[in-house]
């Protein structure tokens, strides 16, 4: 009987591509810098920066997330889980760690190249400066349009870069 091939045997994560890519924001995201600009009333342009952190935090999640599923994907398809029972203990095991300790996991069960380590690094380092303390780095920036801009701006690009 001929051994085939298995093809999670060799799983990688690679990016042909510098970050930041250097095609301009998504639609959808230069769509909320436009709309800030538009804005007249300091209240809105305070709930904007809010609504943007939000969607970082969300984006930030998501690709927490897809590292979870990259792990629980690539150990299902190798056969280190399974049955359901094991999948479900090792999707729990997951959900408690820290993204750092996730990243070092994902590395163990799939190849990165040097670009998507790179990626994966900047992601982390910038989700943990998000989740701790990026309104406190940014405290004065509130008090002016264009401080408030500044921190829209560096919003967007980490949704963008959390969404790579």
């Amino acid at each position: 009987m001929n051994k085939r091939e298995d093809p999670f045997e060799k799983m990688e994560i690679g990016i042909d591509f510098e970050y930041p890519p250097k095609m301009p924001m998504p639609e959808d995201l230069a769509r909320h810098r436009e709309d800030f600009l538009k804005m007249r009333d300091e209240n809105d342009t305070v709930k904007q920066v809010y609504a943007v952190a939000g969607l970082a935090l969300y984006n930030a999640q998501c690709f927490e997330v897809g590292v979870q599923l990259a792990i629980l994907t690539t150990k299902r398809a190798r056969r280190h889980v399974v049955n359901l029972g094991e999948y479900n203990a090792l999707e729990d095991e997951l959900t408690v760690k820290t993204l750092g300790v996730l990243l070092r996991e994902v590395r163990k069960v799939v190849e990165v190249n040097d670009r998507a380590d790179s990626m994966l690094n900047l992601a982390l380092e910038k989700r943990n400066s998000l989740v701790h303390g990026f309104f406190e780095v940014h405290s004065m920036d509130m008090i002016t349009a264009k401080g408030k801009l500044r921190m829209l701006d560096d919003l967007l690009e980490r949704v963008r870069l959390f969404r790579m």
